[in-house]
Parts: C-alpha cells; structure tokens; sequence
C-alpha cells in the first residue's frame, strides 16, 4: 500500500507530452514525459509500493503514447502495470472523481488532454507531461 496508508487509494492525473502537428508526441514531449514518470515511479518506489499500477489513456495518439511511455518506465523500474484507453475525451471533475473513486486497485494513473484536467482540478492550468496526485479514500 502506498505510504502505509491502509485507507488510501492514489490517483496521478497526468497531461500528455507536448506533441507535434502530427499528434504524436515531440522529442521534448518523450522526454519530459520520460522524466514524469521516472518521478512517479521512485515516489511509488520510495513509499515500498508494490502492487499493479493502472494507467487510463484518452484515446487521442498523444495521450495513448504518453501513457505506453509512463507504462514502459515503470515496468524498467519493476512496478507492474495494466494499460488501457478510455473516453476521456470529455470529462469534468464530477466523472474523473468517479473513476478515481471507483478504484478497484491502489493506484491508478489517468493521461488526459490539458481542457480535461483543467476543468477537474478547477482552472489549474497543466504543464505538458505534468501531473498531480491525488489521496482518495476507500
């Protein structure tokens, strides 16, 4: 469990990379991502995490492939995943709570696209490859 916190679940809520015309991601979107999930992985590392990681991707090409990206780096750091797309395409804070909260696991990662995160977290304005974590209860 994650910071030994018996009665906590943890949600990262991550923008995609920045990303070309073409809607992959840019080398500076790869590694910006790349070192995103780096943090992520020795955060979950650090507090002795174990467990399988969920990771939930809008299905817009930059988010899938910030999303295999994260996946990738914390698999090379021996933290299991499951990787999968969902229709984030227009959330707002009352649905991606929803899905936070309907955690059937401990931590869960969801890529999405700047206008989604924003309106969940209220306004706050997102960094590409940034992310925020979340403490939910179970």
């Amino acid at each position: 469990m994650v910071n030994n916190e018996e009665n906590r679940k943890v949600a990262y809520l991550m923008r995609h990379g920045s990303y070309e015309q073409s809607g992959g991601l840019s080398v500076m979107g790869k590694q910006g991502v790349r070192r995103a999930a780096i943090n992520i992985g020795d955060e979950l590392l650090e507090q002795g995490y174990k467990g399988l990681v969920r990771i939930f991707a809008s299905p817009l090409l930059r988010a899938e492939e910030t999303a295999d990206m994260v996946a990738l780096t914390l698999e090379n750091k021996g933290i299991e995943t499951n990787c999968q797309l969902e229709n984030m395409l227009e959330c707002d804070k009352y649905q991606i709570m929803k899905a936070v909260n309907g955690l059937d696991y401990d931590v869960g990662i969801f890529v999405s696209h700047q206008p989604d995160l924003e309106r969940a977290l209220r306004g706050e304005r997102f960094l590409t490859a940034s992310y925020r974590r979340i403490n939910v209860e179970k």
